[in-house]
Order: structure tokens, then sequence, then C-alpha cells
């Protein structure tokens, strides 16, 4: 297990931080849940608040993109789900997305992490690991969603299960330092209400810039897997829905919604 020092959250402390936001209140905090973002999701609508917060110390069932799951020892990493107003269609939630992963990127640049970098459609990276992973989903009502946050904090190489050791990543292997989650929380959320606010108000243009100069892939020849296809092209740009410009070798310009893409380099292509 992580040889990093307890990490406790002090919930009193914690409000009293949030106070002079619009998001994180009410606060649900568990110490064990399946998912925040499954209980944000089953909230009534009577209950349905924008900026309602869900924290955990540990989650065991929670989930990435296409149900796969998002395994942390307890107390090691940084769980949570906000619910947000649905201010905008379905089909623009994926740019919401980039812009919570640009937030996420400010808030560890702010702590002197160089470089985190954003890999389409919603993994934050250190290098070449994976620390962070973002997921939108529909709440209950349908002017509602549920955004929720996986962050790996304090975990060293031996608390990823071995298929996860050579691409998984933490803040605490990154830089070793005595990371706190709280703070870490707070930060994240004072910069992603102005994010929210953008995407609200239309502003999609502000947060595609801020994503486009961190984004890993933008003009690298990638490998796309969506939906059973797999489909190989350079990174163009961003769409303005968020939406992944691909050019792929047939001269044929390609938008994709979802998918999986692995940066393809010099002397891992296929050889004829």
């Amino acid at each position: 297990m992580s040889l990093a020092l307890p990490d406790p959250f002090d919930l009193q402390h914690l409000q009293k931080q949030l106070e002079p936001l619009t998001l994180g209140r009410p606060l649900y905090y568990f110490e064990t849940i399946d998912s925040t973002n499954a209980f944000l999701r089953a909230l009534p609508r009577d209950q349905t608040r924008h900026g309602a917060l869900a924290l955990a110390d540990h989650q065991t069932a929670g989930r990435g993109r296409f149900a796969r799951r998002w395994a942390s020892p307890p107390g090691q990493a940084l769980l949570f789900s906000v619910l947000l107003e649905a201010a905008q269609p379905a089909s623009l939630w994926a740019l919401l997305t980039l812009g919570a992963a640009v937030s996420l990127c400010r808030t560890l640049e702010r702590k002197r992490i160089v470089s985190p970098r954003i890999r389409w459609p919603n993994d934050v990276l250190l290098g070449e690991r994976k620390v962070c992973g973002i997921l939108i989903e529909k709440a209950a009502t349908p002017t509602a969603l549920v955004l929720g946050v996986g962050l790996n904090v304090h975990q060293q190489l031996e608390d990823f299960p071995p298929a996860l050791r050579e691409s998984a990543g933490s803040l605490h292997l990154a830089a070793p330092r005595a990371w706190q989650r709280e703070e870490l929380l707070v930060a994240f959320l004072r910069d992603f209400e102005q994010v929210y606010a953008q995407w609200h108000d239309g502003q999609g243009d502000r947060i595609l810039a801020d994503c486009r100069s961190r984004t890993s892939t933008l003009g690298r020849l990638v490998s796309l897997h969506s939906h059973g296809r797999r489909v190989e092209g350079v990174v163009m740009d961003l769409d303005q829905d968020g939406s992944l410009v691909l050019r792929e070798p047939t001269g044929i310009v390609s938008r994709w919604h979802s998918g999986d893409i692995e940066e393809i380099r010099w002397g891992m292509e296929k050889q004829p």
C-alpha cells in the first residue's frame, strides 16, 4: 500500500471554504459508496439542486466511460461528483467535460505541476501517465447533469492493478509532497465555477482556446477506437462542440464525439 501520510477530510473546515462558492452545497460525504455519480443521479427531483457535491473517501463501483471501473484504495484519490444545471443541450456536454479537464490542469499548474496535458475526450495526463478521469452523465431530471471526477493523489505504483502500472499515475508519483485532497477539491471547484459560467453563457470558444493549448495529441498521428471501429489520422482540431477533428490518410476529415485515442509514435507503426 501507499506510504503517503493520512489525508482525511475536515468536513467542517471544508464546508466553510465552500461557503463563498455556488458549487459544493449541499455537501454529501461518504466514507464508502458505490459511486458518487450514481448517488447524485438518483436524487429525487425535489432534492436536485445546482451545485450539490457528493464526496467519497472510497468508491466500490466507481466508473469511467463505457462502464469501465475506476479502482482506488481507500484514502488515496480525490473522488467527487457535482450536480449541475444542464444549461446547454447534451450535444455540448463534451465541451463541459473538456472544460473540467482545463480546470484540473490549471489547478495542478498552480500547485507547481509542470505541463499537465489533456487527452481527449476526458483524461488528464502527467507525462505519459493518466492521473484523472472525468465523466458526465444525465441526472434523474432532464434539466440536470452530473460531473464526476476521479483524481489519483497518493498512490504508488503498487497501489495500481498490474495491468495499469505502465499507464496510471498519481500526483505523489509525479511530485512527492504532502498533497491534501481537500485543498485540491476547493481549488478545482473555484476554477471550474468560471468554466461552467462560460459554458452556461455559450462562451465555448474560451473553453476551447484553453483546451487546445493543453491537448496532448493536437497535430499528432493517432489511432482512434470508437464503437468497434478503428481509424488512424492526424488530429487537426477540436470542434465547437468538443468533438475531435481527424484527417484520415485518405484525406477525409471526420469528426468524432467519443472514442479512445492512442498516439502513434515513430517506430510503432505497423510494418507492411
